[in-house]
């Protein structure tokens, strides 16, 4: 679980608030975190890149976010090891 420091809440609490995001993994290519009404889920993906020669360049890291609703947090996700 990674925490982001000094994220400032968007609510614009008094008093200055410090709020925490905190990611957690759900497999190697997805993360949650739990914010008001449900929860931010990112995927990432990394793809080689190729030149017009056929050479590969390097890499690049494709990053897609969404919201959940969920208003209780009751999301659990299904692990792949337990689809099987």
């Amino acid at each position: 679980m990674e925490i982001l420091p000094d994220v400032r809440s968007p609510t614009g609490r008094e008093g200055g608030e410090v709020m925490y995001m905190k990611w957690e993994d759900i497999d190697p290519w997805h993360r949650r975190a739990k914010v008001p009404g449900g929860w931010l889920v990112k995927a990432t993906e990394d793809r080689m890149h190729d030149t017009p020669n056929g050479m590969q360049s390097g890499w690049d890291w494709d990053i897609a976010m969404c919201f959940l609703p969920d208003s209780n947090h009751t999301w659990i996700p299904i692990m792949e090891k337990e689809e099987k």
